[in-house]
């Protein structure tokens, strides 16, 4: 019998497209020549087809600007950069003594009210399958 495969989010190569902005994204400003990406995204298994491909596809999309063989983030993508910049380099402030107080609504506890139906009704059918007292455990 063979050992169960965990499949995580590691397991699975970057697309083309993640790789570029991701380079793009760790850059100030974010913008990088394109024969330099096509080198870069080569150092991640992608051949040069494959990222002058997915250069133009994300100029289509307006996820990058072009001007003179030099591509920058834009659009979208290039709005995530100041997330990113602070996730490198978090400013955490002082604490304060403030308190933020949440306020779960009817609307968001629908939800969670479900999912334990749905759990006890499993529940309740499995000690019926297995011969049991569904009501006393």
């Amino acid at each position: 019998m063979m050992p169960e495969r965990n499949i995580g989010l590691l397991d699975r190569p970057l697309s083309t497209r993640s790789v570029i902005a991701s380079l793009l994204l760790g850059m100030q400003p974010p913008k990088l020549a394109a024969r330099r990406l096509v080198q870069w995204c080569a150092l991640f298994g992608i051949n040069e087809g494959t990222a002058r491909t997915a250069l133009s596809r994300m100029l289509e999309r307006g996820e990058l600007a072009a001007s003179d063989g030099v591509y920058e983030l834009a659009g979208r993508v290039r709005r995530r950069q100041p997330a990113q910049d602070w996730s490198l380099a978090p400013q955490l402030q002082e604490w304060d003594g403030d308190w933020l107080l949440g306020v779960v609504t009817s609307y968001t506890l629908g939800g969670l009210i479900h999912i334990l139906l749905v759990i006890a009704i499993v529940v309740v059918l499995l000690r019926v399958i297995q011969g049991r007292n569904p009501l006393r455990g």
